[in-house]
């Protein structure tokens, strides 16, 4: 690996430290954590109202936008 970019060492080194120490976790954008927490909502076999009154609460606590929250909620 003389003479070759490092990207891939360091970034295997960042990834064996994660299993050591969580602090090494990159951070997760708010629209990826919207998504799988959305995707886990709408497998649960729940009634619809329940899927959007706890949708509503995810939104709140993510911060979303309440022109964002209609698509979301159209697709339950």
């Amino acid at each position: 690996s003389v003479g070759m970019c490092c990207d891939g060492h360091i970034t295997r080194l960042v990834n064996v430290l994660v299993g050591f120490d969580p602090e090494f976790l990159p951070p997760v954008s708010t629209g990826e954590l919207l998504q799988q927490r959305m995707a886990t909502l709408a497998g649960l076999d729940i009634e619809t109202e329940e899927k959007v009154l706890r949708a509503n609460a995810i939104f709140d606590e993510l911060g979303t936008p309440a022109e964002e929250r209609t698509a979301w909620i159209d697709a339950f």
